[in-house]
């Protein structure tokens, strides 16, 4: 068999694309092509700069320069070198994506593998006002995601259902504030500014979390290229006590926060005292990345994850951590799946995914080789936050269910647009209201009052909702 020319693969990728490929749009589609291949050239050679230069005007505007080269190296970083790129589909279309302007278009797919790992390559390419053809869009999807990959969130999109964006994406419960805070700034890198809060004068916050005779004291915790940040609550006087869990337990939820440089991170916790889960106590590889686990003062699990092409380093005063998501372990994840993407309104696809199992996974996990898992990630809307929501085969509920006062709970912020319908839709799938009298509370944020409550997941993780 000859060599198919490159008209004759357009042509190809048309039928593929499902439509004939009429004479004009054939040669529309072959020149886009060509410009989509010159301008991955670009992300090929780490030339994000050039990449945002040789888009259109409207990618131009929609997101700046040095955020587009941060957003991009951090992806293309985390993902791994690309090989095998492969045409899909070359396909013109006068009848533009609602998303976008009017125009010409030709989308553009290519089957290519990063890290190893094959994945589908989509781009926009748009016809200016000057008859070039430009990149006015790009995706990556993976075929089947690593549960500790780095992928950069998706940009933010518009909410769909109950829940409308994030707050502080991850609220550790500890017992001792001060060695809480040392570990997540003076170890992992977060900046905190300011003193602590005590809600010992707000006794509507107390109500909040359904503990109206605690001492309750928090600090904030935030890296600048992440939304939201950590928020630390010290709980006393309410009886808590460790919620001690495995890795593998429902309830557990672990912090993922890729860092610039791992080794002098571990380091630092090290010296802090900070226990080390990975098996043998040191960062496993897998793929393009090496990651490790270790414990908070108050047994929180923490991943951090680093590429092993190390990125230049970020700009900043306290610029170690790069990214940030958050994996909550259930006990059913087709169960979690309705809670949290049919009856919240998270964004995902697909079905609940087959079982699968990967050594150095297990490895970084602290975990026996024989575990099994399986897992999906969802999206906040409007923040970008991922959720990863994983499943361990065989695991069981710790016996007694956590309680928020416990040092080693976890919450996370999710904003609602109508908290009394997403709290009735996860008491419908079992959790449990916990605020002071059953219901949602106002209280004043700046100028407004804002309803909130928190509400227990079927799994030990507390969602703090507001209104």
């Amino acid at each position: 068999m000859g060599i198919l020319s490159k008209s004759a693969m357009i042509a190809m990728a048309l039928l593929l694309a499902g439509c004939g490929p009429k004479p004009d749009e054939l040669q529309k589609a072959q020149l886009a092509e060509e410009r989509a291949r010159q301008w991955l050239a670009f992300m090929d050679a780490d030339d994000y700069g050039g990449s945002w230069e040789a888009a259109t005007p409207a990618f131009q505007l929609s997101v700046a320069k040095d955020e587009w080269q941060a957003r991009a190296r951090n992806t293309r970083l985390g993902l791994g070198d690309s090989a095998g790129r492969s045409l899909v589909a070359a396909k013109y279309t006068a009848t533009y994506p609602k998303t976008r302007a009017p125009g010409e278009y030709v989308l553009v797919q290519y089957r290519t593998r990063f890290g190893g790992r094959p994945g589908l390559e989509t781009l926009w390419m748009r016809l200016t006002s000057d008859l070039q053809w430009k990149t006015d869009g790009y995706l990556i999807r993976l075929d089947r995601p690593h549960p500790l990959l780095p992928i950069n969130p998706p940009q933010p999109t518009a909410p769909t259902g109950l829940v409308v964006g994030s707050g502080n994406f991850y609220s550790p419960i500890v017992a001792d504030l001060d060695k809480a805070v040392a570990f997540y700034r003076d170890g992992l890198g977060f900046d905190v500014q300011g003193e602590p809060t005590s809600a010992d004068a707000d006794p509507q916050r107390k109500a909040m979390f359904g503990l109206p005779d605690a001492r309750l004291r928090e600090q904030f915790a935030r890296a600048a290229p992440v939304l939201g940040g950590v928020e630390i609550v010290e709980i006393s006087g309410a009886g808590g006590r460790p919620a001690e869990r495995s890795i593998d337990d429902p309830g557990t939820a672990m912090l993922t926060v890729t860092v610039w440089d791992l080794d002098a991170t571990l380091a630092r916790l090290k010296e802090l005292g900070a226990p080390v889960v990975s098996r043998g106590g040191v960062p496993v590889t897998v793929g393009p990345l090496r990651f490790v686990v270790v414990k908070d003062p108050a047994g929180h699990f923490v991943e951090m994850l680093q590429t092993l092409r190390k990125p230049p380093a970020p700009a900043g005063s306290n610029p170690n951590i790069t990214s940030a998501r958050v994996r909550h372990t259930v006990r059913d994840l087709e169960r979690s799946i309705a809670l949290y993407r049919n009856a919240l309104g998270l964004q995902g696809s697909g079905g609940v995914p087959g079982w699968e199992s990967n050594d150095g996974v297990l490895d970084a996990l602290g975990l026996a080789r024989t575990r099994q898992y399986r897992f999906v990630q969802l999206t906040v809307p409007a923040s970008g936050l991922t959720l990863e929501i994983i499943e361990f085969k065989d695991a069981r509920r710790p016996a007694e269910p956590a309680r928020i006062a416990d040092p080693g709970s976890t919450g996370i912020h999710l904003r609602v647009a109508d908290i009394d319908a997403a709290v009735a839709a996860v008491t419908k799938a079992g959790g449990e209201l916990i605020s002071t009298g059953g219901r949602p509370l106002e209280m004043p944020v700046g100028n407004e009052q804002v309803k909130v409550a928190i509400v227990r997941d079927p799994d030990d993780l507390f969602l703090v909702l507001t209104q």
